[in-house]
């Protein structure tokens, strides 16, 4: 599911053509300045338009011994996989069955600890992006390795030793999939199923079986383009308004770092920077949605689709086609779901879905996943919404987010069930802290615009890369959940773990087209303080008796019980 071109009748599989795994449009690519702010995939505009049904068809029976060897050692078999493909009659998607191994895997998972669980799930996690280049340039990577910092350990010194340690860390599971004969087939002819190259579209997933533990579904994530188009419905607004002042509460209430004179080095001009900034990416974004609408609607034509019958919430619909398909094939197992990055967003809404719909609690792990408090109410560049298929106003405690505290991705949006921080020991004098710190004293829609137009900073961009090694990518987040004194036998974190609000249907903190980056947008008393209004012409000042940030002038217009907290002033 995650090797990106057509399987021949040779029975090998061929190895992706891509350079990168860009989280969001542009960051591993050369890409112009618009298209960073590329509309979704599958959605777009107009106010009457409705996604149809996906249907449902089994594959080709698929026999993958290979595979079954190495994953039977974590007591898993793999029990299928997961694709869309575009029909004469409209999208479908595909459910290729894996033949099971006739001996059951000889470990017992219902022994393993939490930890270990934890531990599994992000390996299968891994699995599910395949075997690809190294996602980052030497210009990005060169003084990571300069300073012996690789999350590899000191002796990296260059792309190739990296990309052998992360391919190490996968054991090989690619290679044996690759070896010749180790792919075969029920039908002698080719597989034919369509699977997303880099410029493709489409859910992916694997589906994972113990005889005892029961299915674990793994949603893969960030990978192709329409994977890049799909994500930005979640998180264009949240860019341009209040991803800024999430970031101050990341670093000073989540992390516990003090606000440096580092960050506040270049506050005057990166606010300028952020405010010419913000249309840019906004105006992108929207030229971009038309324009992918209008190429949509005849695609649909040349198809035999309506042109109008375009998707409202990307690939939502295709992700419930792969929950309820997994669902239908429990045959009375449990079920886990799973997934990273945006793949851990879809997770979390599926899990969010079947609770529903069904009336179903499945355990779900996610690892630095996108939020879904906010987006699933109102989705961007439509007038969709997830509401008719989960409840984002209520508590979902089946849903475990792990998330490093500098992890700027991992912290769009707000979660829906308990988020488990870890990395927070020693952070101080950590990586995370010596490669993000300059990157956290920018503002949203300036990190995403970075190095793709002239103004536009290259050298931040290429620090926020080296922030993002760091916190989001799959092979730090294996690094620090391998550490014991990070993630605890019973999978509690060093950073403690804990429910997290659930928004009111009113809630101010979910952003919307037309707020402005200000004060009102900080959520503790130590974000307030560092902060300026949206002019830059004022401090903030905290009212802790509201819990509000507000102008240093409204202080002389408002009262405030407890008195307002300024900039010099201590926080309660």
């Amino acid at each position: 599911v995650s090797q990106n071109l057509p399987i021949g009748s040779s029975g090998r599989m061929p190895r992706p053509l891509l350079n990168c795994i860009p989280m969001v449009p542009g960051f591993c690519r050369k890409w112009s300045a618009l298209s960073l702010g590329l509309a979704m995939a599958t959605c777009c505009g107009a106010d009457d338009v409705w996604f149809p049904s996906i249907p449902t068809k089994d594959g080709r029976s698929l026999s993958i011994p290979a595979a079954q060897d190495f994953i039977g050692k974590y007591g898993l078999s793999l029990k299928a996989l997961h694709t869309h493909s575009l029909q004469a009659n409209g999208i479908e998607h595909h459910r290729f069955p894996v033949e099971l191994p006739d001996a059951p895997p000889a470990r017992r998972l219902v022994s393993m600890t939490r930890r270990e669980v934890v531990r599994l799930f992000l390996k299968l996690n891994s699995i599910a992006y395949g075997r690809v280049a190294y996602p980052y340039s030497a210009e990005v990577m060169s003084p990571i390795w300069e300073a012996g910092d690789s999350i590899y350990g000191s002796s990296i010194t260059n792309a190739e030793e990296e990309l052998a340690a992360m391919q190490a860390e996968l054991d090989s599971f690619w290679d044996l999939i690759e070896a010749e004969d180790n792919v075969t087939f029920a039908e002698e002819t080719s597989l034919g199923m369509v699977a997303t190259a880099a410029d493709g579209m489409g859910v992916h997933a694997l589906e994972w079986h113990s005889e005892d533990l029961g299915t674990v579904l793994t949603f893969r994530g960030t990978y192709s383009s329409g994977d890049e188009y799909n994500i930005q419905m979640w998180i264009s607004t949240w860019v341009t308004t209040v991803m800024s002042a999430k970031m101050k509460y990341q670093w000073l209430n989540v992390a516990g770092l003090p606000w440096s004179d580092l960050m506040n080095e270049d506050k005057t001009l990166s606010s300028l920077i952020n405010t010419l900034a913000t249309p840019i990416f906004t105006g992108g974004t929207w030229f971009y949605s038309t324009t992918f609408l209008n190429d949509l609607k005849t695609l649909g034509q040349q198809h035999g689709l309506d042109p109008d019958k375009v998707a409202l919430t990307g690939y939502w619909e295709f992700t419930k086609a792969i929950t309820e398909s997994v669902r239908n094939n429990l045959d009375g197992a449990t079920l886990y779901i799973t997934g990273h990055s945006q793949g851990g967003a879809r997770a979390a809404l599926a899990s969010m879905y079947l609770e529903k719909k069904y009336n179903e609690k499945w355990d779900t792990i996610t690892f630095a996943g996108v939020g879904g408090q906010c987006f699933s109410r109102d989705l961007d560049f439509t007038s969709g919404n997830m509401l008719s298929d989960v409840d984002p106003y209520t508590t979902h405690s089946q849903i475990t987010e792990y998330v490093h505290p500098l992890d700027i991705y991992g912290f769009y949006d707000y979660d829906v069930g308990t988020r488990c921080t870890l990395g927070t020991t020693n952070i101080a004098s950590s990586n995370p802290k010596k490669y993000c710190e300059y990157v956290f004293g920018h503002e949203g829609a300036e990190l995403m615009m970075a190095g793709r137009v002239p103004g536009f900073s290259e050298e931040l961009a290429l620090k926020f890369r080296r922030c993002r090694y760091f916190t989001h990518y799959w092979n730090a987040m294996t690094m620090y959940l391998g550490n014991d004194d990070l993630l605890f036998e019973d999978g509690t974190t060093d950073g403690g773990c804990e429910q997290v609000e659930t928004l009111a249907e009113d809630s101010d903190r979910c952003p919307w087209l037309f707020t402005t980056s200000g004060c009102g947008d900080e959520i503790s008393c130590e974000a307030c303080k560092v902060s300026t209004s949206s002019s830059g012409l004022f401090d903030c000042v905290w009212c802790e008796t509201d819990e509000e940030c507000r102008p240093s002038y409204e202080s002389h217009l408002s009262s405030c019980g407890s008195g307002y907290t300024t900039r010099s002033g201590t926080c309660a």
